[in-house]
């Protein structure tokens, strides 16, 4: 008994000794800026939160969505929607954790949907509290003591602001700088020229001959978009499966442009055809023009590098890229991105030496130039999905996605070529972590 009692106040004097012997402070948690308010900035934002840490999110605009902003007058420069947009992915491959789409009885969703969607996962995990709206970064600097110095302009006020941060997610998209091929004769065609990133609605060319250079997604879709109110599209491009998609009257199939004249185009096979305007689905160019020669970061040839897994900057690894890598099933893809990023600052990740991601990304090189890539389609990662995926994960010591995600994308992109004009008709249903159903909706059901 008598022990028990000594036990007893040795334990009582201990309690009293931790309670004045001064505790080591928490650290604080890193200060972070994130550039943009589109899906990429907003899950990023969200992953930061749920760790406790609280991020600037700066956003040039007014409101949230980045691209899916459709805006017919086109002040909003940095959205690319069109009137009638319909996304090319099923919208089960386009969910961040947390969050469905209200729409069920669909898969292949309308651009508001989608915009919809965004702002409603703003609401549920309480992100405008960390968004400065209306407020532009103009300069990132990474100063000598490895501290990353933003500057920003707020754009009603005037009120230019410098801030320190531990870390820099960019996160400002690539569908608002377009690349426009200069081609021979263009300066003396009197036609009208616009990129696809301008085009809002199909009877601003009612009863015109239409020309589209450039047969990606925007490209067959605008195309198909017109075909019921121009007077004829030529679809120019070099595709060898093209013709097998079953192209609606009155768009017509025609090779590379050779050159431009007044009110007509030359094409490669030498035919000559009279066209009112051109529009060209030629993609765009990756930009980052707030970032300072300090960063370490350049692009060349549309390829932006040196980066890690074609996120981490190799020379500064506390500075991401999220949302670099196209043709793959994006949203899913945003959320591993911005999740691997987050194990790496909290040390939950470790990541190679420098020298070695540079190795590693000079592999990753090699391997393009194998598989036939040109230098600007490295982020193009559409047949490498499920590689490059499984890589990100791994790196950040996370679970792979789920089978059923690549199965999905596998399947609507053979849809999508052997159905070309019905594929969204499709609906999707995920069953577990493996299996889906598919059921075909005809357009006239509501």
């Amino acid at each position: 008994m008598a022990s028990y009692y000594l036990l007893l106040v040795f334990s009582i004097t201990m309690c009293a000794l931790w309670s004045i012997i001064p505790t080591q402070p928490k650290a604080p948690a890193p200060r972070v800026a994130i550039i943009g308010g589109g899906a990429a900035g907003l899950v990023t934002a969200k992953n930061l939160l749920e760790v406790g840490w609280t991020p600037d999110l700066y956003e040039q605009y007014d409101t949230i969505g980045g691209t899916w902003n459709y805006d017919e007058s086109h002040t909003n420069k940095h959205s690319a929607m069109y009137k009638n947009l319909r996304t090319n992915l099923p919208k089960e491959l386009m969910l961040m954790e947390g969050l469905d789409y209200k729409t069920q009885d669909r898969s292949y969703l309308n651009h508001t949907e989608v915009l919809d969607y965004l702002n409603d996962y703003v609401v549920k995990f309480d992100l405008k509290k960390v968004i400065k709206f209306e407020t532009k970064v103009t300069n990132v600097v990474r100063s000598p003591d490895d501290i990353w110095v933003v500057t920003s302009h707020h754009l009603p006020s005037g009120t230019i602001e410098t801030r320190e941060y531990d870390a820099v997610f960019v996160c400002n998209g690539h569908y608002f700088l377009p690349n426009t091929p200069k081609l021979e004769g263009a300066d003396s065609f009197k036609g009208r020229s616009i990129h696809s990133h301008a085009y809002r609605v199909p009877e601003n060319f009612a009863g015109q001959k239409v020309l589209i250079i450039g047969s990606g997604p925007s490209g067959r879709d605008i195309a198909v978009d017109l075909a019921p109110h121009a007077k004829k599209v030529y679809l120019s491009h070099h595709e060898q499966d093209l013709e097998t998609l079953g192209f609606p009257k009155p768009i017509e199939l025609k090779p590379d442009v050779s050159r431009l004249e007044e009110n007509a185009v030359i094409f490669a096979d030498e035919t000559k055809c009279e066209v009112d305007a051109i529009i060209y689905c030629t993609g765009y160019e990756f930009s980052f023009p707030f970032l300072d020669d300090s960063c370490g970061v350049n692009v060349d040839e549309n390829y932006v590098n040196p980066l890690y897994i074609q996120i981490i900057n190799i020379r500064h690894p506390t500075m991401f890229f999220i949302g670099l890598p196209f043709r793959t099933f994006i949203f899913q893809m945003l959320e591993l991105q911005a999740k691997c990023c987050l194990r790496v600052l909290t040390g939950d990740a470790q990541l190679p030496s420098e020298e070695e991601m540079e190795d590693a990304r000079q592999r990753e090189i090699e391997s393009l130039k194998n598989r036939g890539y040109p230098k600007r389609k490295y982020h193009l990662i559409a047949a490498m999905v499920k590689e490059y995926l499984s890589l990100v994960a791994e790196i950040g010591g996370l679970p792979p996605l789920n089978e059923v995600f690549y199965k999905i994308y596998y399947e609507t992109g053979l849809r999508r070529k052997n159905e070309f004009l019905n594929y969204r008709n499709y609906v999707y249903k995920i069953l577990d972590e493996r299996n889906f159903n598919i059921s075909y909706r005809n357009e006239t059901e509501k």
